[in-house]
């Protein structure tokens, strides 16, 4: 849903000419920059940290919701799916946001990965976004997949088998389909994911939020009263 903002820092933020603002913003105090951990990344708005700060301090989206779990890491689920991640740093200026899959291997997140349900994309313009197929390969033959065919992980191989992925339109040149066995078809992610191996940057927008941490060098948040 398209997003527009009728004045930076306004008590009201308006989608399709509906206020989901608080009728009163908290004091500054209040939302302050919370952390699970003192190592762990700052906090603020958007993004509410729940248990440490009221709701009121957040952007009314369920996306921008993280907490601590009981090892004080600090994390985001995606609903409806529930996928959960490690947030490894919030950087607010970039709007960028570094997860880890918290299995250690993003392959066993590829299948149900669908980010149109939250606020985030995927962050790098320059990555393909494609869906891709994931084949369980036999080595009884030696490997017959060159690396120029796909993406290999090792983090979901077993004894005598590879795992591959490569995009569900490119064409398999050297793939013996009699050693190789079809896994599943994900749904649309980027091909930065196969680079990373355990995490991905994701991307918010929030046009006034950057306007006012970047060029104006601020912190963004909800304009305190109603005037």
């Amino acid at each position: 849903m398209a997003i527009s903002f009728s004045s930076l820092l306004s008590p009201a933020i308006f989608a399709d000419n509906v206020s989901i603002a608080p009728a009163a913003a908290p004091p500054d105090e209040v939302c302050a920059e919370k952390r699970c951990s003192p190592d762990g990344p700052a906090v603020r708005f958007p993004f509410l940290l729940r248990g440490k700060q009221p709701e009121e301090c957040g952007y009314n989206n369920p996306g921008y919701n993280l907490y601590c779990d009981n090892g004080n890491h600090t994390l985001l689920e995606f609903p409806p799916s529930s996928m959960k991640f490690v947030v490894k740093s919030i950087n607010y200026k970039t709007q960028m946001i570094q997860v880890q899959f918290a299995e250690g291997c993003q392959l066993k997140y590829l299948r149900n990965l669908d980010l149109s349900s939250t606020p985030f994309q995927f962050s790098a313009p320059d990555y393909t976004i494609d869906r891709y197929t994931l084949f369980n390969c036999s080595l009884a033959n030696g490997d017959s997949w060159s690396t120029d065919d796909g993406y290999d992980f090792r983090c979901l191989d077993t004894p005598g088998f590879r795992v591959r992925a490569t995009g569900s339109d490119t064409e398999i040149r050297l793939l013996s389909l009699e050693l190789c066995t079809k896994m599943y078809d994900t749904t649309l992610v980027s091909e930065e994911l196969f680079g990373m191996q355990d995490s991905m940057n994701l991307a918010w927008s929030l046009s006034a939020c950057k306007k006012c941490e970047v060029q104006e060098g601020g912190i963004c948040r909800w304009k305190n009263g109603t005037n």
